[in-house]
């Protein structure tokens, strides 16, 4: 069985997590969750469709999954299989794409159209919702970053189990930091490559410390009160973070694990941000010699209109793909 304390990760603060991140990559948890795995990969099975045209929906096979998590719940995720005929192989490797806060495995629609793209590669993808977000049964009230830390982890495993050649990662904006996050524990399956979306790197300085209009109408002194009253602070989306997820916040750096990527990392990040500051993104992406920088001029946060979402996808296709 897993350690006791294993089995409640999503509840921890982050330093008991990496307590026991060793006993986790213990051979015996390993072969456990191996089993858990593969038996949910074969029960839970099932077609989904979405309203996207027809045309995308001839080429991909959408079907629904659940993925054990190593905290004892399922997480509900979408696999992309291709049903073109593209010339490549199907099997070759699989893009996991992680949403931000206040969002879920679509990203309004985002990640569904990038999915096709990756398709045409012949690579397989993976979409999930984070805890507190989406078709997870873990409420927003519940959530810690710990938490999702252990879903991106679990994602991951579910991916390397499943034996594809090479795991890519493209992760956006809150989810960007969780997988930084991920990377520096001890358990951490690395990707091949990466690339980080509009990323938020500095917890403190886009919330707390935030020259952000939004983040300053949010954590202040209201924000705060309701927080020591009731244990959680209401956000967008009227998503309620717990009083653990802003400790968190308080003491965890996901920009700490830019100087020290050895992963090769394509940053993209759009100059005219509106929710996270492209100035700290931009600064830190120059401290490893494995992030590539690029901005899109005058593009918003998600960049959300068809032109900027466009540039962005030629930008991780090239990335992902560069050389084939």
């Amino acid at each position: 069985m897993f350690h006791k304390d294993i089995l409640r990760l999503g509840q921890l603060p982050i330093t008991r997590f990496l307590r026991f991140a060793p006993t986790f990559g213990s051979v015996r948890c390993r072969k456990n969750l191996e089993r858990c795995t593969q038996s949910w990969a074969k029960i839970w099975m099932g077609n989904i469709d979405y309203e996207v045209n027809m045309e995308m929906m001839k080429m991909q096979k959408q079907t629904r999954i659940k993925i054990p998590s190593v905290d004892g719940y399922e997480i509900p995720a979408i696999l992309h299989k291709s049903n073109m005929n593209s010339g490549k192989r199907i099997d070759r490797g699989v893009v996991i794409l992680a949403h931000g806060i206040f969002s879920n495995k679509d990203e309004r629609g985002r990640f569904i159209r990038q999915a096709e793209l990756h398709l045409n590669h012949g690579f397989e993808v993976i979409r999930f919702d984070f805890r507190g977000h989406g078709e997870n049964p873990i409420p927003d009230k519940e959530v810690t970053i710990g938490g999702m830390i252990i879903d991106l982890h679990s994602v991951l495993q579910y991916a390397k189990l499943m034996n594809y050649e090479r795991i890519f990662v493209v992760a956006s904006s809150f989810g960007a930091s969780v997988l930084l996050l991920y990377l520096q524990t001890h358990i951490k399956i690395k990707p091949d490559r990466i690339v980080l979306l509009n990323p938020l790197l500095d917890y403190r300085k886009t919330f707390f410390e935030s020259i952000l209009p939004w983040a300053k109408d949010l954590f202040n002194n209201k924000g705060f009160e309701e927080l020591r009253q009731t244990g959680y602070i209401t956000l967008e989306e009227s998503f309620k973070m717990r009083l653990e997820m802003v400790i968190e916040m308080n003491v965890m750096h996901p920009y700490e694990t830019i100087e020290k990527l050895d992963i090769p990392t394509r940053v993209i990040h759009g100059d005219k941000d509106s929710k996270l500051p492209y100035s700290i993104t931009k600064e830190w992406s120059s401290s490893s010699k494995y992030v590539d920088f690029q901005t899109i001029i005058g593009a918003d946060h998600a960049f959300k209109p068809k032109p900027d979402e466009k540039k962005s996808f030629d930008l991780i296709l090239d990335w992902l793909y560069r050389g084939e």
